[in-house]
């Protein structure tokens, strides 16, 4: 890809987008991603990649009859997905989790941001959770970026560091391919999570001159689960996203994090600041610092010696 690509003109529509939902089966809401994306009138290809134990589960739930099922021994999410990619039937890809149900109008915005604009590798779009199911006001602080939750409402060209969320998401296939597809030791593989899988290919993307893209017309619900709104659960993926900042910087050492040391000094303010926000009834602040001290441990913890 060339430095000029951002200004390549229009070329003719591409054929239509196809849908792929990586899946471990345990999701309630899988069968309602499914039949919503089937729905979308933009969409004329949807498949789902069982992967792990959730090859049974998915074999008995009830899909639209159109919909292409895969299977996936390995539980690994990464490999789901590059399957998924292989198996689509259209250059354009999105990428939905097992609980983001597509709104009316979805895969229109994503066909847009594509189709015509050979310059854009990727682009992701809104999560947030329903009217009727909102989450409590502690956890509308830093706690919705562990959820995966994000509502910007403008489309813009994302920036490095500032890349769309991995619960709704889409790629030009042949652009994903050009940088080898998602890595395999990023993701969740079985119950371990090390983050950053979707970051770190919108990532490749960007340095080989794809756009990245915030499509605000792509939102979806996303539907937490009930273990997920609980505190120990945000401290544990905020504890992992800390080591996926250390693997993500180990792979990718332009993508700088904040420079300081990630001691026990800082790690112990940033608890201070928890239990004193929380004595003052600040519940929300105390909330954000406790994720802030446990992603620093996290960090702390790295992983110095993984293969990169």
């Amino acid at each position: 890809m060339g430095a000029e690509i951002g200004a390549w003109p229009r070329e003719p529509e591409a054929s239509g987008l196809s849908v792929v939902v990586a899946t471990d089966g345990r999701s309630p809401h899988l069968s309602d991603v499914v039949a919503a994306a089937a729905r979308d009138p933009a969409v004329d290809d949807v498949n789902v990649v069982a992967n792990g134990a959730g090859s049974r589960l998915v074999s008995e739930m009830d899909f639209p009859a159109d919909a292409r099922v895969f299977v996936v021994d390995e539980g690994n999410l990464s490999i789901a997905r590059n399957l998924g990619l292989e198996r689509a039937a259209h250059e354009i890809v999105a990428f939905l989790d097992d609980d983001a149900v597509p709104d009316e109008g979805w895969g229109n915005g994503y066909h847009d941001r594509f189709n015509g604009y050979p310059a854009v590798g990727a682009a992701g779009g809104p999560a947030w959770v329903g009217d009727s199911d909102r989450l409590p006001d502690s956890f509308l602080g830093a706690a919705v970026g562990y959820l995966a939750l994000i509502d910007f409402d403008t489309p813009r060209q994302c920036a490095p560091c500032h890349y769309p969320i991995g619960c709704n998401f889409a790629v030009r296939r042949s652009a994903v391919q050009e940088v080898g597809g998602f890595r395999s030791d990023l993701g969740y593989s079985g119950d371990l999570l090390m983050p950053h899988e979707e970051t770190e290919l919108f990532h490749r993307l960007h340095s080989a001159s794809w756009e990245v893209w915030w499509e605000a017309r792509s939102r979806v619900e996303h539907r937490v689960a009930s273990g997920k709104r609980r505190l120990g659960y945000l401290l544990r993926r905020a504890y992992s996203q800390g080591r996926g900042d250390v693997r993500l910087t180990l792979i990718h050492p332009d993508f700088q994090l904040d420079s300081r040391p990630f001691d026990g000094v800082r790690v112990a303010q940033s608890l201070s600041r928890a239990i004193l926000a929380f004595a003052a009834g600040n519940r929300r602040a105390a909330v954000d610092a406790a994720l802030w001290s446990a992603r620093l441990a996290g960090r702390m913890r790295g992983v110095p010696s993984a293969k990169v």
